[in-house]
């Protein structure tokens, strides 16, 4: 019986480029019809051995490829996560120095307005901050 590579390859769950590698190393008989390369698979019992030999062998080349795209990806993982927490932290010192501006802006203003009060005579001041006591307690107590 014969098969195209990618019938073989597929047949085998294998890889078109595994299939190649197979029919360079002499793994695989193959014969060429039209120009099209043909791989051989006999229903010999001694072949029969030998193919399944072949299978370990593609079985293996399977695993140690998918063994190399799987370290790959942590390896990509890892370089996105890096790259990830490198970016909260720029965000982070951002907004602390945002946050230290604000506050730096919070506590000039609160100064202004600090000197101001100190400006007023002192009777408006008592009488404003006892006027928005009593207001505040009237919450808490009732008359």
């Amino acid at each position: 019986m014969k098969l195209t590579i990618r019938e073989f390859a597929k047949s085998k769950g294998i890889t078109i480029q595994a299939v190649y590698k197979q029919i360079k190393k002499g793994k695989l008989k193959t014969i060429k019809e039209n120009g099209k390369t043909f791989i051989l698979v006999s229903e010999d019992k001694k072949e029969n051995k030998e193919n399944n030999n072949l299978n370990i062998l593609l079985e293996n080349e399977r695993l140690k490829a998918e063994l190399q795209a799987e370290k790959e990806k942590i390896k990509l993982i890892e370089e996105n996560y890096k790259k990830i927490i490198e970016a909260k932290e720029n965000e982070i010192n951002t907004l602390k120095g945002a946050f230290i501006e604000l506050r730096n802006t919070y506590n000039q203003r609160i100064k202004e307005l600090e000197n101001k009060l100190k400006e007023l005579p002192d009777s408006s001041i008592k009488k404003n901050k006892n006027k928005g006591i009593k207001r505040f307690l009237k919450w808490f107590i009732p008359d």
